[in-house]
């Protein structure tokens, strides 16, 4: 994967999922809530050893106050899917925890935030691979 920026992670934040800019602070990112204004994606890297049966799944990037890896603009990053996701799709958050969800196909009306396309399929609760490009897509 390409090489993420160092943000500093101002709630906990799950490993492969959406991130928003925290507004209240400097350099600060949250999880992406559902169809918010996506920044980035958080690292796949884990804060703890993985010890099964006692880490969270999926486990924590980061907690409030520590450094977090973010793939941003142009990189290539892991994500965890919220639903069945296709190649090519616009990419948005589906939940509160920031996992990706497929934007719909412009038959609503309404803002989305996409926050890149994907490169690979996926199910709900798998990992794959999108190419970060937060925009806005405007449904008619």
């Amino acid at each position: 994967m390409d090489q993420p920026m160092i943000m500093q992670a101002n709630a906990t934040v799950l490993v492969a999922s959406i991130v928003m800019i925290d507004t209240s602070r400097n350099n600060t990112v949250i999880p992406c809530t559902s169809n918010a204004k996506a920044f980035g994606v958080s690292d796949l890297g884990s804060r703890d050893a993985s010890i099964p049966s006692i880490t969270t799944n999926p486990p924590e990037a980061a907690e409030q106050g520590e450094t977090l890896k973010v793939y941003c603009t142009g990189r290539m990053a892991m994500l965890r899917a919220g639903g069945p996701i296709t190649p090519g799709a616009d990419i948005k958050s589906g939940d509160a925890t920031g996992v990706g969800v497929v934007c719909t196909d412009g038959s609503s009306s309404g803002k989305e935030y996409s926050v890149g396309q994907a490169i690979e399929a996926a199910a709900s609760g798998e990992i794959f691979k999108i190419l970060v490009n937060p925009r806005e897509l405007q449904n008619p």
